[in-house]
């Protein structure tokens, strides 16, 4: 009786940590560089089979997060500093926290003509920050950087062993772990004047969003049938 109340409460907790994420897939459908949410539902014997912790004792189910990591489709945008990814790839950025990574490729210049990331941050090139002199920019398929045909730098272009290792930091961008197996780029490709769309997928998120609230609802179901089952005993008990 209290395995099933305890099944199903950690299945309804479940569904809301993951309707979270599939609604952060929804809002961002249209955030340049956004990689979605793919959760999956793990039962604890199985975490705990793999070492991992889950956060009660006994059998239930967690929503694990996973995210997907497959390429979004390349908008033209003819913008001579956006530059979209193909490949397994990520730039490199800086910020007060160190050193991140992200596939949202629209890019600007501040005042000094610092390449930076709309929000601040800024753009690294194999050996720092990139300033760029007035001019045409060219952005190669390298990440070389030219303006007026001059060679000014070279984006840092980072590929990873492990991309499980890659921890979401808010947005578009992601903290490397210790093994995540950080490597100059050697599969990816730079296209300028393009910009990766969000990779989510508006039907399949809309069809797991009802899914998961039908799922709430059985479940909790479930709680108010155990609950009255758990009364009725008690009453009975009470009554020998």
């Amino acid at each position: 009786m209290i395995h099933s109340l305890y099944r199903a409460v950690s299945g309804m907790v479940a569904g809301m940590v993951e309707q979270v994420r599939v609604g952060h897939n929804l809002t961002n459908a249209s955030t340049v560089g956004y990689k979605g949410f793919k959760g999956v539902f793990l039962e604890f014997q199985a975490l705990r089979d793999e070492g991992e912790r889950p956060a009660l004792p006994g059998d239930g189910v967690s929503a694990m997060p996973e995210t997907d990591f497959a390429q979004g489709f390349l908008q033209l945008t003819n913008h001579e500093l956006d530059v979209a990814l193909s490949g397994p790839g990520f730039l490199r950025v800086a910020g007060e926290e160190g050193d991140l990574y992200t596939r949202a490729g629209r890019m600007e210049l501040n005042a000094d003509g610092r390449l930076i990331m709309p929000d601040g941050r800024e753009v690294m090139g194999m050996g720092g920050p990139l300033d760029l002199p007035p001019g045409r920019v060219q952005i190669l398929e390298t990440g070389q950087v030219l303006v007026n045909e001059q060679p000014v730098g070279m984006l840092d272009l980072v590929e990873f062993d492990n991309l499980d290792a890659l921890e979401r930091v808010g947005g578009t961008y992601f903290r490397a772990g210790a093994d995540a197996g950080a490597r100059a780029a050697a599969e990816t490709q730079v296209h300028q004047g393009r910009l990766e769309n969000s990779n989510t997928d508006l039907t399949r998120d809309m069809t797991r969003l009802i899914a998961l609230s039908r799922l709430y609802q059985l479940n909790q179901r479930l709680v108010q049938q155990s609950d009255e089952l758990m009364r009725q005993t008690v009453n009975d008990l009470g009554r020998v």
